[in-house]
């Protein structure tokens, strides 16, 4: 136990002691002390079973989720994304369409993230070393090269192009 842990398990055995020692009264302790009924109830019936170790602060989160999303269901989502790179606006479309399961985008991208699988293949992650360039063909044209002059399977000989330029004034 630390410190902090050793203090609030000595403010809570004092207000007992002062209810006995001091007031005898117990109600007028508690409410002096700011502790409301059903924590002193708490406190006093896991100090009877386990003794000090039971005033320990114990997480309050629960052992397990009613809400869960089920396994399968994760399952047929880290499939979607493996195999048709799905993303995930379209994954709960194509699960509402063909196995009548309802689920919200950001539950997916969430499930995606935990999984580790929550972006697109991004050059600059994947390959290493890459640089992200702009092509003059449209605003969201993208081309990815890599040190080896490969972006996405089609081989570049003499750098970028005539076609293409680098765009210095965007980050992305």
């Amino acid at each position: 136990m630390d410190k902090r842990e050793q203090r609030k398990i000595k403010h809570w055995l004092a207000a007992p002691r002062h209810a006995e020692e001091v007031t005898g009264n117990v109600a007028a302790t508690y409410r002096y002390f700011g502790i409301g009924w059903p924590t002193v109830y708490k406190w006093r019936n896991r100090y009877e079973e386990l003794g000090e170790e039971g005033l320990r602060d114990r997480s309050s989160r629960p052992h397990h989720s009613h809400r869960a999303t089920k396994s399968e269901v994760v399952s047929k989502i880290a499939y979607l994304r493996q195999h048709y790179h799905f993303g995930p606006l379209k994954v709960p479309i194509y699960l509402k369409r063909y196995h009548d399961i309802e689920i919200f985008h950001s539950g997916v991208w969430r499930i995606l993230d935990r999984l580790g699988m929550d972006r697109g293949s991004n050059c600059l992650r994947r390959r290493g070393g890459g640089q992200l360039k702009r092509s003059g063909r449209g605003l969201g044209a993208w081309r990815c090269r890599n040190k080896s002059g490969l972006d996405g399977g089609t081989s570049m000989t003499s750098g970028f192009g005539p076609e293409t330029r680098q765009d210095t004034t965007s980050r992305h």
